[in-house]
């Protein structure tokens, strides 16, 4: 078998592809499901805060505070303002 030369292990920190990164600026609640329906990521998280998120796309999102919560998919920022309605992100993300 021939190894791949365009697959690169992924950096340390750093998501794997199709991976999540959730990044809290303030205290908020995040749940993430994947493509099975089952939960990935869950729970409250103080202001600092930073995950990898591991599973399969797509994920159903669920952000209680969007305002101090950054998520990004790969390297790729998600943008949560279309997503949030006082205050609270709800979205599937492919």
């Amino acid at each position: 078998a021939t190894s791949d030369p365009a697959a690169k292990p992924t950096a340390a920190g750093s998501p794997a592809p199709g991976g999540l990164r959730v990044e809290f600026d303030d205290r908020s609640w995040v749940e993430i499901r994947d493509a099975t329906q089952r939960i990935v990521f869950v729970g409250e998280y103080p202001a600092g805060t930073r995950q990898n998120v591991e599973g399969k796309a797509p994920f159903q999102v669920w952000i209680g505070k969007a305002s101090g919560v950054r998520l990004f998919m790969g390297e790729r920022s998600i943008d949560l303002k279309p997503h949030t309605r006082e205050e609270v992100a709800r979205f599937n993300l492919e």
